[in-house]
């Protein structure tokens, strides 16, 4: 468990002070594929196993602010990009990358 730090956010090049309490929202841990996306495009027909593995998958986490996170719901890239741009194409890349391996599709 993280209790304080500061988070370089990659989606808005950010620094975020965080200190675990009431403001710890400001920080989440975001699915580059949200999990309603990989529903829409394939995980429905997984098991739940892979699901779980999926959803808990290092690969697919990044922490970011929860505002950039909130911002992004459950788009895909097709949908939002991050505001920073020199983030935007790692973004896409690693967007690309867990859907590859996992096999879904992109709209």
């Amino acid at each position: 468990m993280v209790l304080a730090g500061t988070l370089d956010d990659p989606y808005t090049g950010a620094a975020i002070a965080f200190v675990r309490g009431p403001d710890s929202a400001a920080v989440q841990i975001d699915h580059l594929v949200a999990l309603d996306d990989a529903w829409r495009t394939g995980a429905r027909a997984w098991p739940a196993s892979r699901r779980l593995a999926f959803a808990n998958d290092p690969a697919n986490l990044v922490a970011v602010s929860g505002d950039a996170n909130q911002d992004k719901g459950a788009g895909d890239a097709a949908q939002w990009l991050p505001p920073q741009r020199g983030f935007a194409c790692v973004y896409v890349v690693r967007q690309l990358r867990v859907k590859a391996a996992y096999g879904l599709w992109l709209t």
